[in-house]
Protein backbone atom coordinates (compact mmCIF):
# COMPACT_ATOMS: atom_id res chain seq x y z
CA UNK A 1 0.00 0.00 0.00
CA UNK A 2 1.40 3.39 -1.00
CA UNK A 3 1.53 5.51 2.23
CA UNK A 4 1.04 8.71 0.23
CA UNK A 5 -2.43 7.50 -0.76
CA UNK A 6 -3.58 7.06 2.83
CA UNK A 7 -6.06 9.46 4.34
CA UNK A 8 -4.44 11.68 6.98
CA UNK A 9 -7.43 11.25 9.28
CA UNK A 10 -6.10 9.19 12.19
CA UNK A 11 -8.13 7.15 14.66
CA UNK A 12 -7.53 5.89 18.18
CA UNK A 13 -8.50 2.20 18.31
CA UNK A 14 -9.32 0.30 21.47
CA UNK A 15 -9.87 -3.45 21.66
CA UNK A 16 -7.39 -4.88 19.15
CA UNK A 17 -4.45 -5.27 21.50
CA UNK A 18 -3.21 -4.68 25.01
CA UNK A 19 -3.32 -0.90 24.64
CA UNK A 20 -4.87 1.79 22.50
CA UNK A 21 -3.43 2.02 19.00
CA UNK A 22 -3.18 5.07 16.75
CA UNK A 23 -3.75 4.38 13.07
CA UNK A 24 -1.32 5.54 10.38
CA UNK A 25 -4.18 6.45 8.06
CA UNK A 26 -7.03 4.87 6.09
CA UNK A 27 -8.10 4.00 2.56
CA UNK A 28 -11.22 2.82 0.72
CA UNK A 29 -10.99 -0.57 -0.97
CA UNK A 30 -13.42 -3.03 -2.54
CA UNK A 31 -12.71 -6.75 -2.12
CA UNK A 32 -14.42 -10.05 -2.74
CA UNK A 33 -15.55 -12.81 -0.36
CA UNK A 34 -17.36 -15.90 -1.70
CA UNK A 35 -17.89 -14.18 -5.06
CA UNK A 36 -19.56 -11.19 -3.41
CA UNK A 37 -18.10 -7.67 -3.51
CA UNK A 38 -17.78 -5.60 -0.34
CA UNK A 39 -16.61 -2.00 -0.02
CA UNK A 40 -14.93 -1.00 3.25
CA UNK A 41 -12.77 1.62 4.87
CA UNK A 42 -9.49 0.07 5.99
CA UNK A 43 -7.54 1.59 8.88
CA UNK A 44 -3.79 0.93 8.77
CA UNK A 45 -1.82 0.33 11.99
CA UNK A 46 1.88 -0.46 12.62
CA UNK A 47 2.65 -4.13 11.99
CA UNK A 48 3.89 -4.66 15.55
CA UNK A 49 0.55 -3.53 16.98
CA UNK A 50 -1.63 -6.24 15.42
CA UNK A 51 -1.30 -10.01 15.72
CA UNK A 52 -3.37 -10.61 12.59
CA UNK A 53 -3.09 -9.50 8.99
CA UNK A 54 -6.48 -7.81 9.29
CA UNK A 55 -9.38 -7.45 11.71
CA UNK A 56 -12.91 -7.50 10.32
CA UNK A 57 -15.05 -4.81 11.89
CA UNK A 58 -18.76 -4.46 12.46
CA UNK A 59 -19.12 -2.34 9.30
CA UNK A 60 -18.58 -5.51 7.23
CA UNK A 61 -21.03 -7.41 9.38
CA UNK A 62 -23.63 -4.78 8.55
CA UNK A 63 -23.38 -5.99 4.95
CA UNK A 64 -23.28 -9.74 5.52
CA UNK A 65 -24.07 -12.42 8.07
CA UNK A 66 -21.39 -14.88 9.12
CA UNK A 67 -21.62 -18.53 10.09
CA UNK A 68 -18.99 -21.01 11.29
CA UNK A 69 -19.01 -24.64 10.12
CA UNK A 70 -16.56 -27.53 10.01
CA UNK A 71 -15.75 -26.53 6.46
CA UNK A 72 -14.85 -22.96 7.48
CA UNK A 73 -16.43 -19.51 7.59
CA UNK A 74 -19.40 -18.62 5.40
CA UNK A 75 -20.51 -15.06 4.54
CA UNK A 76 -24.06 -14.32 3.42
CA UNK A 77 -24.44 -10.83 2.03
CA UNK A 78 -27.08 -8.28 3.18
CA UNK A 79 -27.64 -9.85 6.59
CA UNK A 80 -26.09 -9.09 9.92
CA UNK A 81 -26.22 -11.76 12.63
CA UNK A 82 -22.86 -11.67 14.32
CA UNK A 83 -20.19 -9.49 15.77
CA UNK A 84 -16.62 -10.74 16.15
CA UNK A 85 -14.97 -7.94 18.10
CA UNK A 86 -15.98 -4.68 19.73
CA UNK A 87 -13.57 -1.93 18.70
CA UNK A 88 -14.12 1.68 19.70
CA UNK A 89 -12.63 4.43 17.57
CA UNK A 90 -11.96 8.02 18.55
CA UNK A 91 -10.93 10.61 16.01
CA UNK A 92 -7.40 11.83 16.70
CA UNK A 93 -7.07 14.38 13.92
CA UNK A 94 -7.35 17.24 16.41
CA UNK A 95 -6.46 15.44 19.64
CA UNK A 96 -2.85 14.61 18.80
CA UNK A 97 -1.57 17.58 16.86
CA UNK A 98 2.01 17.52 18.12
CA UNK A 99 3.74 19.07 15.12
CA UNK A 100 5.00 21.92 17.29
CA UNK A 101 7.10 19.57 19.47
CA UNK A 102 10.68 20.20 18.35
CA UNK A 103 12.43 17.09 19.72
CA UNK A 104 11.39 14.03 17.67
CA UNK A 105 12.20 11.55 20.45
CA UNK A 106 10.16 13.52 22.97
CA UNK A 107 7.30 13.71 20.47
CA UNK A 108 7.41 9.92 20.01
CA UNK A 109 7.40 9.30 23.77
CA UNK A 110 4.54 11.75 24.25
CA UNK A 111 2.43 10.06 21.58
CA UNK A 112 2.95 6.69 23.27
CA UNK A 113 2.19 8.17 26.69
CA UNK A 114 -1.15 9.48 25.42
CA UNK A 115 -2.03 6.35 23.46
CA UNK A 116 -1.32 4.07 26.42
CA UNK A 117 -3.34 6.13 28.88
CA UNK A 118 -6.14 4.07 30.39
CA UNK A 119 -7.84 5.02 33.70
CA UNK A 120 -7.62 2.16 36.19
CA UNK A 121 -9.29 3.55 39.35
CA UNK A 122 -7.10 1.68 41.84
CA UNK A 123 -7.26 4.51 44.37
CA UNK A 124 -9.93 6.87 45.67
CA UNK A 125 -10.34 9.92 47.87
CA UNK A 126 -12.74 10.51 50.74
CA UNK A 127 -14.22 13.55 48.98
CA UNK A 128 -17.94 13.23 48.22
CA UNK A 129 -20.76 15.72 47.84
CA UNK A 130 -22.83 16.33 50.94
CA UNK A 131 -25.99 18.33 50.23
CA UNK A 132 -27.13 20.31 53.27
CA UNK A 133 -30.37 22.29 53.05
CA UNK A 134 -31.44 25.32 55.08
CA UNK A 135 -34.91 23.77 55.45
CA UNK A 136 -36.76 20.63 54.37
CA UNK A 137 -39.47 22.29 52.28
CA UNK A 138 -39.69 20.37 48.96
CA UNK A 139 -38.58 22.03 45.74
CA UNK A 140 -40.54 21.24 42.59
CA UNK A 141 -41.39 22.92 39.30
CA UNK A 142 -43.09 21.97 36.02
CA UNK A 143 -40.99 20.67 33.12
CA UNK A 144 -40.02 22.94 30.23
CA UNK A 145 -39.45 22.32 26.57
CA UNK A 146 -35.99 22.96 25.21
CA UNK A 147 -35.03 23.20 21.55
CA UNK A 148 -32.82 20.35 20.34
CA UNK A 149 -29.96 22.74 19.53
CA UNK A 150 -30.10 24.09 23.08
CA UNK A 151 -29.60 20.57 24.41
CA UNK A 152 -26.26 20.20 22.67
CA UNK A 153 -22.73 21.16 23.65
CA UNK A 154 -20.55 23.10 21.22
CA UNK A 155 -19.05 19.83 19.96
CA UNK A 156 -22.52 18.43 19.18
CA UNK A 157 -22.72 16.06 22.16
CA UNK A 158 -25.83 15.96 24.34
CA UNK A 159 -26.00 17.62 27.71
CA UNK A 160 -28.34 17.32 30.67
CA UNK A 161 -30.38 20.48 31.29
CA UNK A 162 -31.74 20.72 34.84
CA UNK A 163 -32.73 24.00 36.48
CA UNK A 164 -31.45 23.81 40.06
CA UNK A 165 -31.88 27.53 40.81
CA UNK A 166 -34.63 27.06 43.41
CA UNK A 167 -32.66 24.30 45.09
CA UNK A 168 -29.51 26.45 45.06
CA UNK A 169 -31.31 29.07 47.15
CA UNK A 170 -31.73 26.49 49.91
CA UNK A 171 -28.21 25.02 49.84
CA UNK A 172 -25.56 25.57 52.49
CA UNK A 173 -22.60 26.49 50.30
CA UNK A 174 -19.36 24.51 50.20
CA UNK A 175 -16.77 27.09 51.28
CA UNK A 176 -13.75 25.38 49.72
CA UNK A 177 -12.03 28.23 47.85
CA UNK A 178 -11.10 28.21 44.20
CA UNK A 179 -7.48 29.17 43.47
CA UNK A 180 -6.88 32.90 42.97
CA UNK A 181 -6.45 33.41 39.23
CA UNK A 182 -3.67 35.98 39.70
CA UNK A 183 -1.70 33.53 41.86
CA UNK A 184 -2.12 30.79 39.28
CA UNK A 185 -0.92 33.05 36.46
CA UNK A 186 2.07 34.26 38.50
CA UNK A 187 3.33 30.69 38.90
CA UNK A 188 3.40 30.31 35.11
CA UNK A 189 5.74 33.23 34.47
CA UNK A 190 8.94 31.27 35.13
CA UNK A 191 8.08 28.55 32.59
CA UNK A 192 8.81 28.37 28.86
CA UNK A 193 6.77 25.28 27.92
CA UNK A 194 3.21 24.53 28.98
CA UNK A 195 0.77 21.63 28.89
CA UNK A 196 -2.92 21.72 29.83
CA UNK A 197 -5.17 18.76 30.59
CA UNK A 198 -8.97 18.90 30.49
CA UNK A 199 -10.97 16.34 32.47
CA UNK A 200 -13.93 14.84 30.62
CA UNK A 201 -17.23 15.59 32.40
CA UNK A 202 -15.21 16.74 35.40
CA UNK A 203 -17.97 16.79 38.03
CA UNK A 204 -18.98 13.22 37.17
CA UNK A 205 -15.77 11.94 38.78
CA UNK A 206 -17.14 12.74 42.24
CA UNK A 207 -19.77 10.69 44.08
CA UNK A 208 -22.85 12.21 45.69
CA UNK A 209 -23.43 10.82 49.19
CA UNK A 210 -26.09 8.14 48.95
CA UNK A 211 -28.42 9.82 51.45
CA UNK A 212 -28.16 13.12 49.52
CA UNK A 213 -28.96 11.81 46.05
CA UNK A 214 -32.68 12.35 46.54
CA UNK A 215 -32.10 16.11 46.38
CA UNK A 216 -30.79 15.83 42.81
CA UNK A 217 -33.96 14.09 41.59
CA UNK A 218 -35.39 15.00 38.19
CA UNK A 219 -38.18 13.71 35.96
CA UNK A 220 -38.04 12.88 32.25
CA UNK A 221 -40.55 11.04 30.04
CA UNK A 222 -38.94 7.72 31.00
CA UNK A 223 -39.35 8.23 34.74
CA UNK A 224 -37.75 9.82 37.80
CA UNK A 225 -34.00 9.64 38.36
CA UNK A 226 -31.29 10.79 40.77
CA UNK A 227 -27.63 11.66 40.24
CA UNK A 228 -25.05 9.26 41.64
CA UNK A 229 -22.31 11.67 40.56
CA UNK A 230 -22.05 15.42 41.15
CA UNK A 231 -24.39 17.16 38.67
CA UNK A 232 -23.78 20.36 36.76
CA UNK A 233 -25.91 23.31 37.87
CA UNK A 234 -25.68 22.97 41.65
CA UNK A 235 -23.98 25.96 43.25
CA UNK A 236 -21.90 23.69 45.49
CA UNK A 237 -20.55 21.55 42.62
CA UNK A 238 -17.50 23.71 41.73
CA UNK A 239 -16.29 23.83 45.34
CA UNK A 240 -16.72 20.08 45.83
CA UNK A 241 -14.94 19.33 42.58
CA UNK A 242 -12.03 21.67 43.39
CA UNK A 243 -11.70 19.92 46.76
CA UNK A 244 -11.64 16.56 44.94
CA UNK A 245 -8.97 17.57 42.40
CA UNK A 246 -6.87 19.27 45.08
CA UNK A 247 -6.90 16.12 47.21
CA UNK A 248 -5.62 14.03 44.29
CA UNK A 249 -2.84 16.37 43.19
CA UNK A 250 -1.98 17.95 46.56
CA UNK A 251 1.60 16.62 46.69
CA UNK A 252 2.28 17.46 43.03
CA UNK A 253 0.88 20.96 43.52
CA UNK A 254 3.19 21.58 46.47
CA UNK A 255 6.15 20.51 44.32
CA UNK A 256 5.12 22.88 41.52
CA UNK A 257 4.53 20.05 39.06
CA UNK A 258 0.88 20.85 38.35
CA UNK A 259 -1.60 23.66 38.94
CA UNK A 260 -5.31 22.84 39.11
CA UNK A 261 -8.29 25.09 38.48
CA UNK A 262 -11.53 23.09 38.45
CA UNK A 263 -11.30 20.64 35.52
CA UNK A 264 -8.24 22.34 33.99
CA UNK A 265 -4.74 21.20 34.91
CA UNK A 266 -1.69 23.22 33.86
CA UNK A 267 1.82 21.78 33.79
CA UNK A 268 4.54 24.46 33.50
CA UNK A 269 8.07 23.45 32.54
CA UNK A 270 11.42 24.98 31.61
CA UNK A 271 11.75 22.85 28.46
CA UNK A 272 10.16 19.97 26.53
CA UNK A 273 12.08 17.27 28.40
CA UNK A 274 11.00 18.55 31.80
CA UNK A 275 7.45 18.93 30.51
CA UNK A 276 7.40 15.30 29.34
CA UNK A 277 8.73 14.01 32.68
CA UNK A 278 6.08 15.97 34.56
CA UNK A 279 3.35 14.62 32.27
CA UNK A 280 4.49 11.06 33.01
CA UNK A 281 4.14 11.68 36.74
CA UNK A 282 0.73 13.32 36.38
CA UNK A 283 -0.60 10.60 34.07
CA UNK A 284 0.34 7.94 36.62
CA UNK A 285 -1.59 9.73 39.35
CA UNK A 286 -4.55 10.48 37.06
CA UNK A 287 -4.63 6.86 35.90
CA UNK A 288 -4.59 5.57 39.48
CA UNK A 289 -7.60 7.72 40.42
CA UNK A 290 -9.53 6.86 37.25
CA UNK A 291 -9.57 10.36 35.77
CA UNK A 292 -11.03 10.59 32.26
CA UNK A 293 -9.10 13.03 30.08
CA UNK A 294 -10.64 14.86 27.13
CA UNK A 295 -7.60 14.85 24.86
CA UNK A 296 -9.35 16.93 22.21
CA UNK A 297 -9.17 19.95 24.51
CA UNK A 298 -5.66 19.29 25.85
CA UNK A 299 -2.48 21.10 24.86
CA UNK A 300 0.93 19.45 25.09
CA UNK A 301 4.38 21.04 25.38
CA UNK A 302 3.38 24.33 23.82
CA UNK A 303 5.24 27.61 24.11
CA UNK A 304 1.98 29.54 23.97
CA UNK A 305 -1.35 28.61 25.57
CA UNK A 306 -4.66 30.24 26.40
CA UNK A 307 -5.65 29.73 30.02
CA UNK A 308 -8.31 31.39 32.18
CA UNK A 309 -8.88 34.15 29.65
CA UNK A 310 -5.18 34.95 29.24
CA UNK A 311 -2.43 34.22 26.73
CA UNK A 312 0.66 32.76 28.40
CA UNK A 313 3.83 32.78 26.31
CA UNK A 314 7.51 32.58 27.28
CA UNK A 315 6.87 33.82 30.80
CA UNK A 316 4.67 36.73 29.72
CA UNK A 317 0.93 37.04 30.33
CA UNK A 318 -1.56 39.17 28.42
CA UNK A 319 -5.36 39.25 27.94
CA UNK A 320 -6.87 36.78 25.51
CA UNK A 321 -8.10 38.37 22.24
CA UNK A 322 -11.46 36.64 22.73
CA UNK A 323 -11.93 38.49 26.01
CA UNK A 324 -10.83 41.88 24.69
CA UNK A 325 -13.07 41.37 21.65
CA UNK A 326 -16.03 40.88 23.99
CA UNK A 327 -15.22 44.23 25.59
CA UNK A 328 -14.93 46.01 22.24
CA UNK A 329 -18.22 44.55 21.03
CA UNK A 330 -20.13 45.28 24.24
CA UNK A 331 -23.08 47.57 23.37
CA UNK A 332 -23.55 50.90 25.11
CA UNK A 333 -25.27 50.12 28.44
CA UNK A 334 -28.83 51.30 28.89
CA UNK A 335 -29.51 49.83 32.35
CA UNK A 336 -27.67 49.53 35.65
CA UNK A 337 -27.46 45.77 35.19
CA UNK A 338 -25.71 46.22 31.84
CA UNK A 339 -23.25 48.65 33.42
CA UNK A 340 -22.50 46.08 36.12
CA UNK A 341 -21.94 43.44 33.44
CA UNK A 342 -19.56 45.73 31.55
CA UNK A 343 -17.60 46.55 34.71
CA UNK A 344 -17.38 42.86 35.54
CA UNK A 345 -16.01 42.11 32.08
CA UNK A 346 -13.46 44.93 32.05
CA UNK A 347 -12.50 44.35 35.68
CA UNK A 348 -11.09 41.01 34.60
CA UNK A 349 -8.19 42.97 33.04
CA UNK A 350 -7.90 45.87 35.47
CA UNK A 351 -4.28 44.99 36.29
CA UNK A 352 -3.36 45.70 32.66
CA UNK A 353 -5.02 49.15 32.64
CA UNK A 354 -3.29 52.02 34.42
CA UNK A 355 -5.63 54.03 36.67
CA UNK A 356 -8.49 51.61 35.96
CA UNK A 357 -10.50 52.74 39.01
CA UNK A 358 -10.25 56.39 37.99
CA UNK A 359 -11.28 55.62 34.39
CA UNK A 360 -14.21 53.43 35.48
CA UNK A 361 -15.48 55.79 38.22
CA UNK A 362 -18.22 57.47 36.10
CA UNK A 363 -19.60 54.01 35.37
CA UNK A 364 -19.24 52.80 38.96
CA UNK A 365 -21.16 55.85 40.18
CA UNK A 366 -24.12 54.82 38.02
CA UNK A 367 -24.53 51.60 40.01
CA UNK A 368 -25.20 53.46 43.26
CA UNK A 369 -28.84 53.43 44.29
CA UNK A 370 -28.90 57.13 45.19
CA UNK A 371 -27.82 58.20 41.69
CA UNK A 372 -30.09 58.62 38.68
CA UNK A 373 -29.19 56.60 35.60
CA UNK A 374 -27.89 59.15 33.10
CA UNK A 375 -25.45 57.82 30.52
CA UNK A 376 -23.69 61.01 29.49
CA UNK A 377 -20.40 62.15 27.97
CA UNK A 378 -18.26 61.13 30.95
CA UNK A 379 -19.67 57.61 30.91
CA UNK A 380 -19.09 57.29 27.16
CA UNK A 381 -15.48 58.36 27.62
CA UNK A 382 -15.04 55.64 30.24
CA UNK A 383 -16.08 53.02 27.71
Amino acid sequence: MDPTKLSKNKMLLTGIGEAQVTTIGSFEHEFKIDDENYSLTWHVVPTDKLKFEAVIGSDLLEQASISFTKEGVKFNKYENHAQLMQISAENLQEELDLRHVENRQIKKELEKLIQDYKPEKTASTDVTMRIILKDEEPVCQPPRRLAFTERQEKDGSSRMCIDYRKLNQKLVKDKFPLPIIEDVLDTLQEAKVYSTLDLRNGFFHVDVDEDCRKYTSFIVPDGQFEFNKVPFGLSTSPGVFQRYVSSIFRDLTRKGIVISYLDDLVIPAKNEQEGLEKLKIIFEVAKKYGLEIKFKKCQFLKKKIEFLGHIVESGTIKPSPTKTLAVRKFPEPTTIKQVQSFLGLTGYFRKYIKDYSKIAKPLSDLTRKENLFVFGIQQKRSI
